[in-house]
């Protein structure tokens, strides 16, 4: 198992694998070495990390941080990222949810748009909460455990807008305020 190999928290999911290191911004790193024991492990194993799909994400809250090591795999340098998408989510350097939110955002509103087709069909509420219930509603609550307390007032009213235009669209002419939308739809 590639990660019993480090000495560094490690996350795997299915080929993925994702190396942490948390330290003090004057302390070394010990990154560079437990990527080259990953490499070896890897060729040990007959298999091979694709340097261009490998990553590195600097998360730091210092005005001025001291330059941070270039990290390689075979001697090619590893791409420094803004922003990483693991498992879905839009994780950024600054630990903010903008671009999750707007990920979420661009999703909701392309579903928003078929529903709105299939209100042309007369569909009843229920089929129409039904399918907001399933392809809609799961795009806004993805991940919500992770990101929800990091999200700003701003975010939570963009989010709420994508619902509160579900409910219009699956009550039509019967809309009246959201708070009795969402009442009636449960």
């Amino acid at each position: 198992d590639a990660a019993s190999n480090t000495d560094v928290p490690t996350w795997k999911y299915v080929d993925d694998m994702n190396l942490l290191e948390s330290r003090t911004l004057y302390q070394p790193s010990t990154l560079q070495h437990e990527l080259d024991e990953l490499n070896e492990w890897s060729k040990t194993n007959h298999m091979l990390l694709n340097s261009r799909k490998c990553f590195t994400m600097h998360v730091t809250f210092s005005r001025n941080p001291p330059p941070m090591p270039p990290l390689q795999i075979c001697d090619t340098p590893l791409a420094i990222v803004p922003c990483l998408k693991i498992l879905g989510l839009h994780i950024q350097n600054d630990l903010r949810w903008d671009r999750q939110v707007h990920h979420m955002l661009g999703s909701a509103s392309k579903k928003l748009y078929f529903l709105k087709r299939l209100r042309r069909f007369n569909l009843s509420t229920t089929d129409l909460t039904t399918i907001y219930t399933g392809y809609v509603r799961p795009i806004l609550e993805y991940g919500v455990p992770a990101w929800s307390p990091g999200l700003t007032q701003s975010q939570v009213g963009k989010l709420e807008r994508i619902q509160k235009r579900g409910c219009r669209i699956i009550l039509g002419s019967s809309y009246s305020t959201y708070s009795c939308a969402l009442q009636r739809l449960g």
